[in-house]
């Protein structure tokens, strides 16, 4: 009785399980499987990118193709297959360092000043793209797609509910308290065509 109403335990706990639970929810928005309890995320229900595709393969001299090359032509690929203009990237840690540290090549980009913008943290925005860093993603691979409210939404059915109790018989006994944390979460992706993803490495060949 005492643990249920310590005011300042109680916090505590919902502070902690909101920590991990965020964690969850982005594991989820990204690569949820979608079975079960599971959220289907947005990297499974992404289209793959199209090495074969038409304007986009084998137009980029040997030797001067970049990462940062192949982000341009999976954002190109979405906007003239699915007539989606993306305005976000996802990235692991790994592939946003190889990004940062992309050295230039013998070709030049035109407007090359704005194509690839950086601060202090490193890369943060190509071609119009903000680069956002997760380790849900694989290294190597990029999920780029458009982020608004009418492709996908994240809708939350109350807050996080939390309960406890001691009435089970082994509990009783142990003189245990039994948490339990409850959140009513769904997360409907109206655009699944908005985004595409893909392996940097093969789309850069």
């Amino acid at each position: 009785r005492a643990l249920r109403n310590t005011a300042w335990l109680s916090q505590y706990l919902a502070n902690r399980f909101m920590e991990k639970f965020i964690k969850l929810l982005n594991t989820q928005v990204l690569i949820g499987d979608g079975t079960g309890e599971n959220m289907l995320g947005i990297i499974p229900q992404a289209t793959d990118y199209a090495t074969a595709q038409a304007g986009y393969v084998d137009t980029i001299p040997s030797g001067e193709s970049t990462l940062i090359d192949a982000i341009i032509a999976m954002k190109a690929q979405l906007y003239d297959t699915a007539n989606v203009m993306a305005n976000a990237c996802f990235v692991s840690p790994a592939t946003h360092y190889l990004l940062t540290v992309q050295k230039t090549t013998t070709r030049e980009y035109a407007y090359d000043q704005v194509l690839a913008q950086v601060d202090s943290n490193g890369i943060w925005r190509i071609n119009g793209l903000m680069l956002i860093i997760s380790k849900d993603v694989p290294d190597g691979d990029a999920l780029i797609g458009l982020i608004t409210p009418n492709v996908l939404q994240l809708l939350f059915n109350g807050g996080i509910d939390m309960a406890t109790t001691q009435s089970h018989a082994s509990n009783f006994i142990a003189s245990l308290v039994a948490f339990r944390f409850e959140a009513d979460v769904l997360f409907p992706v109206y655009r699944p065509y908005a985004f595409i993803t893909g392996t940097l490495a093969t789309v850069q060949d």
